[in-house]
C-alpha cells in the first residue's frame, strides 16, 4: 500500500510541475521562461542590491531565476502595486563581463505587451534603450510593423527608470554592472489582467564586444522571445530552481522504480500518445 502512495504522490508532484503556467507556448522561444511573482520587499533603485532588513535576507531575493541564462549575465524580476492603477514591474539585471561605462555599452528590454507575436515590431510592442550606461540615455521604442520608432508618450521616471553602477552582488563579488529598472506595466497596456508578456533582454559591452541576451534571438522577431508569466503571490521561501529540478527528479526517479516492480500495471502496447493522454488524464483529475 505505501508502494502505490509514493506512485501517488510522485504523479502528484508531476502533475504540479506540469501545471506551471505554459500559456501561449506555440511561439515564444521554448526554454525560456520565468515567473514575475509579487514583491515581498520594495527595492531601492540605486543600481545594486542594497542592504536592508530583507524578509527573505537580500533585495532581490524574493525573486524566480529565469531558465537558461546566458553566460556571463543574470537578471530575474518582480512586481509591486502601489495602489490603483500603479502595478510596477521591477528587473535586475548583472553583467558580470563589464566594469566599464563606455558609450557603447548598452542594455534593451524588448516586451511583447499583448503576446501577439509576429516576425518583425508590432505597434503594441515596445524597447527599452539604455545606452552609455552611468546616467546615459533612456529611450522608449514602439514597434511600427516593420520596424522601432520612439515612443510617443511615456515620462521619465514616472513610467519607465533605469539606475545602474559598477558594484559587487552576492552573484559576484568582483565590481561589474548591475542595472535596476522599473516601469509601469499599464502605461505600456502590458497584457491586462492576464500577465503574460514575451520578453528579451540584452546587454552589450563595448570594451570586450560582448553580448549577452536572454533568449539569444533577435529583438526584431518577437515570435523568438522568451515567456514572462505573472503570478499574484509572493515566490514561496522553498521554492528555488534547485528545489523545482530536486522535485522533478525524485518524482521520475520513485515512479520508474515501483512502476518497474508492478510490469502488469503499465501497458506495453501504448506508444508514446498513450503514455502522454494517461499522465494528462492523470493530471486533470
Amino acid at each position: 500500500m505505501k508502494r502505490y502512495g509514493l506512485i501517488v504522490l510522485s504523479i502528484i508532484m508531476l502533475c504540479s510541475l506540469l501545471l506551471m503556467p505554459t500559456a501561449l507556448v506555440n511561439a515564444y522561444e521554448a526554454g525560456y521562461e520565468t515567473t514575475n511573482h509579487l514583491a515581498t520587499d520594495e527595492i531601492v533603485m540605486d543600481g545594486a542590491w542594497s542592504a536592508g532588513n530583507w524578509t527573505y535576507g537580500s533585495e532581490w531575493n524574493d525573486t524566480a531565476v529565469p531558465s537558461n541564462l546566458p553566460a556571463g549575465m543574470h537578471w530575474r524580476d518582480k512586481w509591486t502595486y502601489l495602489g490603483g492603477t500603479d502595478i510596477i514591474a521591477h528587473y535586475l539585471i548583472e553583467f558580470f563581463v563589464d566594469n566599464t561605462t563606455d558609450a557603447g555599452d548598452y542594455f534593451e528590454m524588448c516586451v511583447d505587451c499583448q503576446v501577439d507575436g509576429g516576425t518583425a515590431p508590432q505597434t503594441d510592442d515596445i524597447k527599452i534603450y539604455y545606452s552609455g550606461q552611468d546616467n546615459g540615455t533612456l529611450i522608449v521604442y514602439q514597434g511600427t510593423g516593420s520596424g522601432w520608432v520612439e515612443h510617443p508618450n511615456y515620462t521619465i521616471p514616472a513610467d519607465v527608470q533605469v539606475v545602474n553602477s559598477i558594484n559587487s552582488s552576492p552573484l559576484n563579488a568582483t565590481p561589474h554592472l548591475i542595472i535596476e529598472l522599473t516601469y509601469d506595466r499599464l502605461k505600456f497596456e502590458v497584457t491586462g489582467n492576464t500577465y503574460s508578456p514575451w520578453i528579451r533582454i540584452a546587454v552589450y559591452d563595448e570594451s570586450t564586444a560582448t553580448l549577452a541576451a536572454w533568449p539569444p534571438t533577435s529583438p526584431d522577431v518577437p515570435d523568438d522571445w522568451g515567456l514572462e508569466t505573472g503570478s499574484i503571490n509572493p515566490i514561496p521561501e522553498a521554492l528555488t530552481i534547485a528545489a523545482v529540478v530536486l522535485l522533478s527528479s525524485v518524482a521520475v526517479a520513485v515512479s520508474f522504480y515501483f512502476l518497474r516492480k508492478h510490469p502488469k500495471t503499465e501497458s506495453h502496447s501504448a506508444g508514446k500518445t498513450g503514455e502522454s493522454n494517461t499522465l494528462s488524464k492523470a493530471c486533470e483529475n
